[in-house]
């Protein structure tokens, strides 16, 4: 896009999977789609459907629904 700067903090010569990814909010979304980059970027995205919450000292799990 035209007279948008932006700064490029990590990349790569080619997509991998990885085990990571890239969460997206509400407010993330608003600003992509002002950018008008958004509905290509919905096609490819993955909604989030719950999480896992894991306590360091006790190694007990709960799992959290977002969904």
């Amino acid at each position: 896009m035209e007279g948008l700067r932006s700064v490029v903090l990590e990349r790569s010569e080619s997509l991998r999977a990885t085990g990571a990814g890239i969460t997206i909010r509400t407010n993330g979304w608003r600003a992509l789609d002002e950018l008008g980059v958004a509905s290509k970027l919905r096609q490819t995205a993955m909604p989030l459907q719950g999480a896992r919450d894991i306590c360091l000292n006790s190694g007990k799990q709960r799992e959290i629904p977002l969904g």
